[in-house]
């Protein structure tokens, strides 16, 4: 019988410190969980705040931040709650070009959306100025305020790579990418 006693204490000894290690790591990964999801909470507060503060800086009373929750559904449902409100965004700079006598600016933001947007040659001044004063301007993000006229969703995208000396490699690549196009009312580097 003390056999048997001393064999379940130790039993359960052996368990209970097992389980005690193993409840305490799961512990430690949920609280790094919680930790990652607070710095990501309060990484998204400062994004608003910046945002917001572009917003009020330049006098803009009737806009949508970049990630506000009402953007999803289909391409005519965003358009229509884009409608008359100004779209604060914080995205790369990736091109600059001229098409019927209009200059245009392209951004893509962190999920490869692009924005597609015509701008004054005083903001393109403002942004070529970036550039020439840092090289690597076109790294940086820019906080751009727009009126957004139409949106369409890509579900794929066709690439050319090369020159006429060595060839061409073309790609179809499968994707979820938002097409925004309109026009800017201001941009400044973040």
């Amino acid at each position: 019988m003390g056999k048997i006693l001393i064999v379940f204490l130790v039993i359960l000894l052996f368990t209970g410190c097992s389980y005690s290690a193993t409840t305490s790591e799961e512990d430690l990964q949920k609280q790094k969980q919680e930790q990652a999801q607070r710095e990501q909470e309060q990484a998204q507060k400062e994004y608003h705040s910046e945002l917001e503060k572009f917003a009020k800086d330049h006098n803009i009373n009737k806009y949508i931040l970049h990630d506000d929750s009402r953007l999803v559904g289909f391409s005519i449902d965003i358009q229509n709650t884009l409608l008359g409100k100004v779209y604060i965004l914080s995205s790369a700079l990736i091109d600059i070009f001229k098409k019927n006598d209009k200059t245009y600016v392209v951004f893509e933001d962190y999920l490869c959306d692009k924005f597609i947007l015509e701008c004054s040659d005083e903001i393109v001044k403002k942004i070529k100025n970036a550039n020439e004063k840092d090289t690597l301007a076109y790294t940086f993000n820019y906080i751009i305020a727009a009126n957004i006229t139409e949106v369409n969703k890509l579900n794929y995208e066709v690439n050319a790579f090369g020159d006429d000396e060595n060839g061409y490699d073309i790609t179809i690549d499968n994707l979820s990418v938002t097409i925004y196009r309109g026009s800017c009312v201001n941009v400044e580097k973040d």
